[in-house]
């Protein structure tokens, strides 16, 4: 059952992300790449989703789905993996299954479009030091520009709630006669 909730979640997905494609064009043509990112953003990570972005273009997808489920981590582990995204060729897609959160949220801005499931949230990327306390001013700002560059880079607006406060962002598309993603 729940194997085919995903692949039913899978299918919808996909659906959104092609609001361009022809209607004689077949889902079934399309060939995505799926990894998860479901750990804390750590250079493991990094490898894997080099390693598996390479993949995808080895295999000759149309398409990268990240299915991501993070608390976020390493400020510069994430830039990492926000400018091979930003670079990739493909469309980069992410599911957020629950939270991206921090490091996960510089990573979901970076795709091309962000899917979430009812619940789920994305934010407070905050900079801190190795004991959470939140690191100086400069560093949150550059934590925000970074943020909304990287955002702006897929059209996407980022609206502060409080000027300077990263921990209340909220985002919205502004694309005409598509679906309505992140």
């Amino acid at each position: 059952m729940m194997r085919m909730v995903r692949t039913l979640c899978l299918l919808l997905l996909c659906w959104m992300g092609l609001g361009s494609v022809k209607a004689e064009d077949s889902l079934s043509a399309w060939k995505i790449y799926t990894f998860p990112i479901r750990e804390s953003i750590m250079p493991s990570v990094d490898r894997l989703s080099k390693k598996c972005l390479k993949e995808a273009l080895e295999r000759h997808s149309d398409a990268v789905l990240i299915q991501m489920n993070t608390y976020g981590g390493l400020a510069e582990v994430a830039d990492s993996i926000r400018s091979r995204l930003l670079d990739f060729p493909l469309p980069v897609w992410v599911w957020i299954d629950n939270q991206a959160a921090s490091a996960g949220a510089l990573i979901a801005l970076a795709a091309d479009s962000i899917y979430m499931r009812p619940g789920a949230s994305i934010g407070a990327a905050s900079v801190v030091d190795q004991q959470g306390r939140p690191m100086p001013d400069k560093f949150q700002s550059f934590m925000r520009s970074t943020m909304r560059a990287t955002a702006e880079a897929h059209g996407k607006v980022v609206d502060r709630v409080e000027a300077g406060d990263t921990r209340d962002i909220t985002l919205r598309q502004e694309v005409q006669n598509q679906p309505s993603p992140l």
